[in-house]
């Protein structure tokens, strides 16, 4: 590789890290403003659509060697948000 890379992607840390640290307090005043306004108003986890996420992402990645299988975890994924979003809809 060659060394003009090298410096380029030296400068660049350096300058990410420049930026990190000249806005830390603002970002930290922003952060503590957001905890102060989640503390007030935390709606419910979603927790079913979060358990059907996981099994359409397990469908797809996890290879059993039966697409039948990987089918089957997309479908009751994609049926769980289904139902938790009714439920939440329900709700309003």
């Amino acid at each position: 590789m060659d060394t003009t890379y090298i410096w380029v992607s030296i400068g660049a840390l350096a300058l990410i890290v420049i930026i990190y640290f000249v806005t830390k307090k603002k970002r930290l005043q922003a952060h503590a403003q957001e905890q102060a306004q989640a503390q007030k108003q935390t709606p419910p986890t979603p927790t079913l659509a979060t358990m059907g996420a996981a099994l359409v992402v397990l469908g797809i990645v996890l290879d059993i060697g039966n697409r039948g299988v990987n089918y089957v975890f997309i479908g009751v994924g994609v049926l769980l948000s289904v139902i938790d979003l009714v439920r939440i809809q329900k709700r309003k």
